[in-house]
């Protein structure tokens, strides 16, 4: 689990050693930081997902009250994940409706809970 600048690092994580974790729960992720240089390593996301030894799910949301750019960041992000398609990815992506930066976590934890608990 991550959220805000942890969110961040499990993007990280994700694009850079996969592995490491077999689900990961994410939530407003800091993509901004550093003018999103993030980004740059989710072309290798393909490549880690071809080296998975198990199947790998992500659950990415975010609150539709926080600031904008985190919003539209995680929509844009949401949007190119859903297209990956693995045997061994799973990805689903939740925005909640009348949620901020801090109301999202207890708001999306049971969502994310069950879906990490399939994987």
């Amino acid at each position: 689990f991550g959220h805000s600048l942890g969110g961040l690092f499990a993007l990280h994580i994700l694009f850079t050693n996969l592995n490491a974790f077999q689900s990961y729960f994410i939530s407003s992720p800091s993509i901004w930081w550093n003018n999103q240089s993030v980004l740059e390593k989710e072309e290798n996301l393909i490549n880690e997902l071809n080296n998975a030894k198990v199947e790998t799910g992500v659950f990415l949301t975010v609150g539709s009250l926080e600031r904008e750019h985190m919003v539209v960041g995680a929509n844009e992000l949401s949007e190119r994940l859903l297209r990956v398609k693995h045997d061994q990815f799973r990805f689903t992506f939740y925005e909640a409706e009348g949620e901020n930066h801090a109301s999202v976590v207890p708001t999306s934890l049971s969502k994310g809970l069950r879906f990490i608990s399939h994987v």
